[in-house]
């Protein structure tokens, strides 16, 4: 900046003179001295002695003294060039008017020529004013910054993006800036002594944060993802991602410190719900409804867990696979739990399943099934509270027809007759073996005349069954756990089995059949034959079945926490039982000629050894 006229720099020092002591042309009046306008002796500012010197004189020595250092107080020295800011260009300042403006009216006060004692003290005594010097390092930043922008060129990040046409590559290139911020803060704060400073200022270069070699890595570890297709298995199930699927779902992650090869697991999911759908299933949540007045379960379902893709880890495995390997990968499936409980199973203890009684009833005939599934239904739901007795017959209630119960074989004594019920038996052989495994007290049990070959199929030992008569003969057993147990019923025509479960609050008893002992053994009788006028001529049709005679001593323990709780022996005495046929007039002639010539001598064939019906054979033809 050049120098401004004594009078344009000062706007007429005198000018800030005369305000200060009230006035130009009055001033100079009143004065009427030989320091009349002039600056008093042993006047100084910063150091400099201004006396007898006049306000523009004094002015005009400060501009001479600062002006080159305001003009361009710093040399920036770049290496193509200097940068010459001026101090207003950088935010420096320098005010020598006001220390003068000061100075001049120092010891004038009042009259012409008017001092106190201390001003007259002040006069002997020279005094310094100091110069005013201001900094914005602001305005130095922006000026910095903005030379700086003139040498900026940014670096360039090596690129990996993958398009329909493929993966695309961009190598990374290094860029340039200017050091401003070293140069900033070299710069000095302006002082007395302050002069041009010189510094100089460097070109840095920036290096790419993702260099070439990376994104040369990220481009095998891309091919890499599609190497192999890949397949998911569970148990014999599987599914395949082909090298196009996963071509497809390519995609590049940016979300990181740097990028990463990835696959888009928004392109596997329709593959993932359709393996959800394939081995996933619903819980079945439980439910209970207790009628109090029928004493009995309404409604009752009990709960099973479902299961299901576990979607974000199988997403996981198949990355993993891709990147490294093995091509094979084992879906993940993970339970859905049921509710277990509803309000009324709470209230009641009903909340889990105590044990399971199965028998089977292969090769039966249709009324003894249909017998079977009318009885035991009626036994769902049955509800016994603690402390109770179950009664097979009470809660069964009377075998009459208007219950849905039919005709069939009944042996009564030791005749084979029609009869209502036949099959009821295996109903309550069943339901002894559910309050068996529960670990119940047993009350009442009673044996079969002889060994019924139903109970003893699926491998069931002799003499675990159960014989009912109504009204004489009971099955019956306590609950002794800590809340009621309720009966359900699984009747499965299809396979010819019939189970009951009991359900209540858990009494972690653990139910073994400790011994089974079988002796007394008797062979089976001959075969027995009962002719019948009235059937066809070629009729015959086998209604007993021959089996040995035993007596069977089975025995249960039952412990908790092995501990034993209950000991019992249920022993039975089975009578040898001879094959039964029944026959027309024409095949007993054929085949069994001497029971022909009893039939025509009128002798009524008796069948049997003398069994009564307090002891009957399953209340049926077995």
């Amino acid at each position: 900046m050049a120098p401004r006229s004594r009078r344009a720099f000062l706007g007429a020092a005198a000018l800030a003179g005369g305000f200060a002591v009230g006035g130009g042309g009055a001033f100079m009046i009143r004065m009427g001295m030989r320091h009349s306008g002039r600056f008093l002796p042993g006047t100084m500012v910063e150091g400099v002695d201004v006396s007898d010197l006049t306000p523009d004189e004094a002015a005009d020595m400060f501009a001479l003294r600062w002006r080159d250092y305001l003009e361009n107080p710093v040399v920036f020295k770049t290496p193509d060039r200097d940068w010459r800011p001026t101090a207003a260009d950088i935010g420096i300042s320098i005010d020598y008017l006001t220390p003068l403006r000061k100075a001049y009216v120092w010891g004038r006060s009042g009259g012409i020529f008017q001092r106190t004692r201390e001003q007259t003290q002040a006069v002997a005594s020279p005094r310094n004013w100091p110069i005013e010097f201001g900094f914005e390092r602001e305005k130095l930043r922006a000026y910095l910054r903005s030379v700086a922008s003139m040498y900026f060129q940014p670096f360039n990040d090596a690129d990996v993006t993958v398009t329909d046409g493929g993966i695309q590559f961009r190598e990374a290139r290094s860029g340039v800036e200017l050091d401003w911020e070293s140069a900033l803060a070299l710069v000095r704060e302006p002082g007395p002594s302050a002069g041009v400073q010189q510094i100089e200022v460097s070109l840095l270069q920036t290096t790419p944060t993702y260099p070439t070699s990376a994104a040369r890595q990220l481009v095998y570890d891309t091919e890499r993802l599609v190497d192999t297709p890949l397949v998911l298995q569970f148990e014999g199930a599987g599914w395949l991602i082909p090298q196009e699927q996963l071509r497809a779902a390519i995609t590049i992650d940016n979300s990181g410190d740097t990028p990463v090869a990835t696959l888009d697991r928004n392109q596997l999911q329709p593959l993932f719900d359709e393996i959800d759908d394939t081995l996933g299933f619903q819980p079945i949540h439980g439910q209970l409804n207790y009628d109090p007045e029928s004493q009995r379960v309404t409604e009752f379902q009990s709960w099973s867990d479902g299961r299901g893709l576990d979607h974000r880890s199988l997403f996981d495995r198949v990355l993993v696979a891709a990147r490294s390997g093995p091509p094979t990968v084992d879906i993940p499936i993970v339970g859905r739990p049921a509710e277990r409980s509803t309000p009324d199973a709470a209230d009641l203890g009903i909340i889990s399943r105590l044990s399971v009684g199965e028998s089977m009833f292969i090769n039966s005939p249709n009324y003894r099934i249909h017998n079977i599934d009318a009885g035991s239904g009626l036994l769902h739901g049955s509800v016994v509270m603690l402390g109770e007795v179950f009664s097979f017959n009470d809660y069964l209630g009377p075998i009459e027809y208007d219950r849905g119960f039919i005709d069939g074989l009944v042996i009564v004594e030791d005749s084979t007759e029609d009869a209502i019920g036949g099959g009821i038996c295996q109903v309550s052989t069943t339901m002894f073996r559910a309050a068996f495994w529960a670990g119940l007290p047993i009350l009442e049990r009673h044996r079969h005349l002889y060994r019924v070959r139903y109970y003893e199929q699926g491998g069931n030992p002799i003499g675990f069954d159960a014989s009912i008569w109504q009204p004489t003969l009971d099955l019956r057993f306590m609950n002794d756990t800590e809340g009621a147990i309720m009966v359900r019923t699984l009747f499965d025509r299809r396979r010819q089995t019939l189970k009951f479960e009991i359900w209540g609050t858990p009494t972690n008893r653990q139910v073994e059949i400790s011994d089974h002992q079988l002796s007394n053994w008797v062979d089976s009788p001959p075969d027995q034959w009962v002719v019948d006028a009235e059937k066809d001529p070629e009729f015959k049709e086998q209604t007993e079945w021959a089996v040995e005679g035993v007596f069977a001593s089975l025995q249960r323990r039952v412990s908790v926490d092995g501990e034993t709780h209950l000991e019992d022996t249920f022993g039975s005495s089975f009578t040898a039982w001879p094959n039964r046929y029944t026959v027309s007039p024409d095949v007993a002639e054929k085949e069994a000629p001497e029971a022909y010539a009893e039939w025509l001598a009128g002798d009524a064939a008796e069948e049997g050894d003398g069994a009564t019906p307090e002891v009957p054979a399953d209340g049926e033809s077995d």
